[in-house]
């Protein structure tokens, strides 16, 4: 998608480029990329939708014009990123005609939160004073003693789990309820129990998402609990499924991303009006799959 750029284009000095704040952040974490189209009126600058490259688009600004003598325009996006590793993005582009301005290449460096050391440690480690008796004692008490006892707790449980199951195969097992009565039933529980008034917006979104990936694997076998936001969008976007819920659900899945790997805390107000949301969305596609079947 392009938009267009209205004027005379200039004859020589064209540039085009982007930056970014910083090339070197956490998963979840936010990163400002700038685009620059200087002294190029008549050209049209490339505008991204969903992502760039493999980094989800958060906001985007409108394309602004800085100067007019010379003629210089700038685009903004604030983008983040949830797969680990190197990424290396291509150029950007701006046509005019058969013309066509190039910047360079993006680089950046995602690492997950654990990677990244919160202080400097020391060299080398202080030196230990010798163990006391009573220091040997609690040593072999934690070492071995307790050891041995949980291993031998394992063997007792593993036993009786044993013994138990062999019991239970000779009752016949219930049938299993459908996908939609499942999701209904968890939904239905929640909002009783109140599920969206608690503090802890990673356990609260964690717990809610993973339902609705539950769901998706179970009715439509992709591997949905195993996927990150990005690669499930693309895959349900394939095959043409929950087309008119795609940004919603994108938008909720998001925000299981930010409180899970930047430790974004949400208010109750907002759990409960996401639960609205998300139970309203659900209660559609089930009562679709029951339409469909009759």
């Amino acid at each position: 998608m392009f938009m267009g750029v209205f004027g005379l284009m200039s004859v020589h000095g064209q540039t085009l480029s982007w930056s970014a704040d910083t090339n070197r952040l956490k998963i979840g974490e936010r990163a400002e990329i700038t685009i620059r189209l200087s002294d190029a009126e008549g050209f049209e600058l490339e505008q991204f939708k969903d992502g760039i490259g493999p980094l989800e688009i958060l906001s985007q600004a409108k394309l602004d014009t800085v100067s007019s003598n010379p003629w210089v325009v700038e685009q903004r996006y604030s983008v983040t990123g949830f797969d680990t590793g190197y990424i290396a993005i291509q150029p950007v582009i701006a046509t005019f005609a058969k013309d066509t301005l190039r910047s360079e290449g993006l680089f950046f460096e995602i690492r997950n939160p654990e990677e990244v050391p919160e202080e400097i440690e020391p060299i080398h480690p202080p030196e230990k004073a010798p163990k006391t008796l009573m220091e040997w004692l609690m040593d072999i008490l934690l070492n071995v003693l307790l050891p041995l006892g949980l291993i031998f707790g394992l063997i007792y449980g593993w036993k009786r789990l044993k013994h138990r199951t062999t019991l239970g195969d000779a009752e016949p097992s219930l049938p299993e309820i459908s996908a939609e009565e499942w999701l209904e039933q968890q939904f239905a529980d929640r909002r009783r129990n109140e599920f969206f008034n608690q503090s802890d917006s990673k356990h609260y979104y964690d717990e809610m998402t993973d339902i609705i990936r539950q769901y998706i694997h179970r009715t439509t076998e992709i591997h949905a609990m195993e996927m990150v936001t990005s690669e499930l969008m693309t895959a349900l976007r394939a095959r043409n499924l929950f087309e008119s819920d795609l940004e919603l659900l994108r938008e909720l899945l998001q925000l299981a991303d930010m409180a899970k790997f930047a430790k974004g805390t949400q208010s109750i107000e907002v759990h409960l009006r996401d639960f609205d949301r998300m139970e309203k969305m659900v209660m559609k596609w089930i009562q679709s799959e029951r339409d469909g079947s009759n």
